[in-house]
């Protein structure tokens, strides 16, 4: 196929004829057609190539689908239509075969089962059943019927009863927490009556707000309290000046505050009037003992006492009740306390006369007491 493989063994015609017609040269001369023989090939060869080319192209299968394809597919689709036909003819026959006799079984069947259930439904056991269900069915309509009935007629009970319930426990609430306020009150009373002066001041304060309701019971309570303790208070002064023992000496002024403190409250009373007996301290730290009795102290009793003994000195008169008055003489007085108290020797105190609001004249400046110059609120 390839004839440019033969012709380059083959000898050039050109060169034939060159042989032929040329006379032969001398042996020893030189080929002077080398390069137009190379041409020649060359120019042969490319023909060839060309040649070749153009054969093979015509020899190319065409791309188009063959028809030889065509025809098998469609032979294949009609091969597929006559084995569906196929198939459902054979349906179409065995349905015409069987037909009668399945009908025939089934029709059969159809007789002996309702042959059967006319049997049970008129035997005794079936209709037993049926009355069973029928008096069942009865007895729950009835039932259900009563219940409406009765909850028609117990509606507007039931809701006048719980009305009334509710009433009733909103009563024993509103009871229940009377009766908790009253034995809240009868303990607060019995704990001031017991030396308890916070609880004497809660009581106070309720005796003073008019919208309490257990005002008028606390005022009367307070009053009593009052009474009994002032008459104890007199009583045990009473006492205190029969005691033959006036004082007690203390290393110093915090010595005495710590055993004060370190005292049960019944004792407390005594105590501060031997404090006030006492020649061993100041006016100014017996005065200012008895305010920070008066301002925290937690017995009542003790705050009766330290009234009593700095109204020797400020001379208001008032009652242990309106102590704050006291606290506030204390507070616009202690100044003056307190320049005598720098102003005094460090020997041994001046001795106090027996009017108690008169001061001992202090060095060349007499200086008179806040109690006789009456300082009033």
């Amino acid at each position: 196929m390839l004839n440019y493989k033969k012709k380059l063994l083959e000898p050039s015609p050109a060169r034939e004829d060159q042989k032929t017609s040329a006379p032969a040269a001398p042996a020893s001369a030189p080929e002077v057609n080398l390069d137009e023989r190379l041409a020649g090939l060359r120019k042969d060869l490319l023909r060839d190539l060309e040649a070749d080319l153009q054969t093979l192209k015509e020899k190319r299968p065409s791309r188009a689908v063959p028809s030889r394809f065509l025809l098998i597919a469609g032979a294949g689709l009609i091969a597929l239509l006559c084995s569906l036909g196929g198939v459902w003819a054979g349906i179409a026959w065995m349905d015409a075969r069987l037909k009668p006799d399945w009908q025939k079984e089934f029709g059969e069947l159809e007789r002996q089962a309702s042959l059967k259930l006319d049997r049970f439904m008129t035997s005794r056991e079936m209709q037993v059943l049926i009355e069973d269900k029928a008096r069942s069915h009865a007895e729950d309509y009835a039932v259900k019927a009563a219940d409406e009935q009765v909850g028609k007629i117990l509606a507007p009970l039931s809701e006048k009863a719980s009305q009334e319930i509710e009433r009733l426990g909103a009563e024993s609430s509103r009871a229940l927490t009377a009766v908790q306020d009253l034995e809240a009150f009868e303990l607060l009373v019995v704990q001031a009556k017991n030396d308890d002066r916070q609880a004497f001041e809660r009581l106070l304060a309720v005796s003073r707000d008019r919208s309490h309701k257990f005002r008028e019971i606390a005022g009367q309570a307070v009053a009593q309290i009052f009474l009994e303790a002032d008459s104890r208070d007199r009583s045990a002064r009473t006492a205190d000046a029969l005691d033959p023992v006036k004082s007690k000496a203390y290393l110093s002024f915090q010595d005495f505050k710590t055993s004060y403190e370190g005292v049960i409250p019944l004792l407390r009373p005594k105590m501060l009037s031997m404090f006030w007996d006492s020649t061993q301290f100041s006016e100014e730290q017996k005065l200012g003992f008895l305010a920070s009795v008066i301002r925290s102290d937690k017995s009542l009793m003790a705050l009766v006492r330290a009234c009593t003994l700095m109204d020797k000195k400020a001379q208001l008169h008032r009652p242990f009740t309106a102590y704050d008055k006291y606290l506030e003489w204390w507070d616009s007085s202690k100044v003056f306390f307190e320049q005598q108290a720098a102003a005094a020797p460090a020997a041994a105190p001046a001795p106090q006369s027996q009017d108690t609001s008169v001061p001992v004249r202090v060095n060349a400046t007499a200086r008179r007491t806040p109690a006789n110059a009456k300082p009033r609120l």
